[in-house]
């Protein structure tokens, strides 16, 4: 008997079957490929049937550990903030955190930055919300983005007045030219802290005038995704990879016969994503170049059900607005955080878990990547913590034990999230599961070759071979008939 061929990492590869109607774990291995692999080295008939087993019970990456990210490392203002959204507008903390994270980021700006670990950090986040339509995931992120977009409103106006001064200086000096050469003024850059729906090429104009941060917002981050290389394989991805990492980078301007240099930009992303279009929208490309591990996404284990009021509350924002402003007018300063000796113990030690983690055997290459990127965004997490307790009038540059601990903290409820976004991409590249009869069906086409018959798969599936015959030979008969003949 020839020997199986091992599958590599079966625990870890496989989609979960637990919540759909597919009974049987062999449906992971038709949909992975893996099964071809096994088949051509299977000879014996007792080995092809035993590898129709029981789907488990439950996912095969485990669930978090925590029902709700942490958020006891921020000011006890931003503490409240968070607290008082969730419990009026009956959303999980998920809601408020990845928005606040990418909001305050692009506030605090690119002058404010951790030096720590040998690396120097800005608050650049790209947070994601991950959860079902109709769960009132948008509005928490609508109340956290309202003071960035009021920002922005100021900055639109302050433009079109430039605008409008150039262009009155412009038609000043050509008229007064005689022969209309002489040279004009340059055109006064749009300077934004937040964009919506924008090209690549608008987005690079703006953060030309707008290098210090900027957030973009997206209600369904899928219009995003699927906007990324619609015009041709451009180089979309590697721009994008460059924005994360904070790199500058140069537009010539033809029109304008002129170079535009930025030596670094901050660039934020905050959004939300239904479960069902996440495979549609990370696709492998996205995952092989890194693209995906460098989000962090916010998916929560439980929405509770809504409880209807007779006169719904609405959250005081106040402090929130004003914690934003506070931010922003720190952009004036270079801010330069640093770790205290404690804190750089904690980073140490989590960047040591980290190291340990990629070394665990049979290891998939997805979650190295993800752990590579992790000791990087704990480091502007604490970034993040600190500036907006220098904001809440807490003077100190240093980054306290309590913010690196609970950075990391956050760092591993993101591990897990990420791993659960691995399993739905591996799985969740098709419409559907196969449900039993599909999958009776593939199993026994693909394996009747090896000796398998009706009969004992009827045997081994303790049901009739009239069944698996319906199954595998499925002739004019309603679904309900079918089922009928399973009890």
């Amino acid at each position: 008997m020839a020997k199986k061929k091992k599958r590599e990492n079966p625990a870890k590869i496989q989609p979960s079957m637990a919540g759909t109607d597919t009974k049987i774990q062999l449906s992971a291995d038709i949909y992975n490929g893996v099964s071809k692999d096994v088949a051509s080295s299977v000879t014996d008939i007792d080995d092809v049937l035993s590898m129709l087993k029981l789907a488990p019970v439950s996912p095969t990456i485990k669930v978090n550990n925590r029902f709700e990210p942490p958020i006891y490392g921020l000011p006890q203002s931003v503490q409240d903030i968070i607290t008082e959204i969730c419990t009026k507008k009956q959303v999980p903390t998920e809601f408020v955190l990845s928005p606040l994270l990418a909001v305050a980021g692009a506030a605090a700006g690119r002058q404010s930055i951790l030096d720590g670990r040998g690396y120097k950090n800005p608050p650049c986040f790209w947070c994601v919300v991950i959860a079902d339509p109709g769960s009132n995931k948008s509005y928490p992120q609508k109340l956290i983005c309202d003071p960035l977009l009021d920002i922005n409103k100021v900055l639109a106006k302050a433009y079109d007045a430039e605008l409008q001064e150039w262009k009155a200086k412009c038609a000043a000096i050509s008229k007064g030219s005689k022969d209309g050469n002489a040279p004009l003024p340059p055109k006064p850059q749009k300077h934004r802290v937040c964009v919506s729906d924008t090209t690549r090429e608008a987005l690079a104009e703006i953060l030309v005038g707008s290098p210090d941060g900027l957030c973009q917002i997206r209600d369904e981050l899928s219009g995003w995704l699927g906007d990324i290389g619609r015009y041709g394989k451009s180089g979309e991805i590697s721009t994008y990879l460059s924005y994360w990492t904070g790199e500058g980078f140069t537009i010539d301007r033809k029109s304008e016969e002129s170079t535009a240099i930025v030596d670094a930009v901050l660039y934020n992303l905050c959004g939300t994503i239904q479960p069902g279009i996440l495979a549609d929208s990370f696709s492998q490309q996205h995952i092989s170049n890194g693209f995906t591990h460098r989000f962090m996404f916010f998916w929560p284990q439980i929405v509770a059900k809504k409880v209807i009021e007779r006169i719904p509350t609405v959250p005081d924002m106040t402090a929130w607005n004003s914690l934003i402003n506070s931010l922003y007018s720190l952009r004036q300063q270079k801010i330069t955080l640093t770790l205290s000796d404690e804190a750089n113990n904690v980073a140490m030690d989590y960047e040591k878990e980290i190291e340990d983690s990629k070394d665990v055997p049979d290891i998939v290459p997805y979650e190295k990547g993800v752990l590579s990127k992790l000791d990087i965004i704990m480091l502007r997490l604490a970034c993040v913590a600190r500036m907006l307790a220098i904001a809440d009038g807490d003077n100190s540059h240093e980054v306290t034990p309590t913010e690196m601990k609970w950075a990391c903290d956050l760092c591993r409820y993101l591990h897990q999230t990420q791993m659960r976004v691995y399993e739905e991409l591996q799985s969740g590249n098709r419409q559907r599961p196969m449900n039993d009869r599909e999958l009776i069906r593939a199993f026994f086409k693909r394996f009747e070759s090896k000796g398998v018959t009706q009969g004992k798969l009827a045997k081994l599936l303790n049901t009739s071979q009239p069944y698996i015959s319906q199954c595998v030979n499925p002739k004019a008969k309603t679904t309900q008939e079918i089922e009928s003949s399973e009890q």
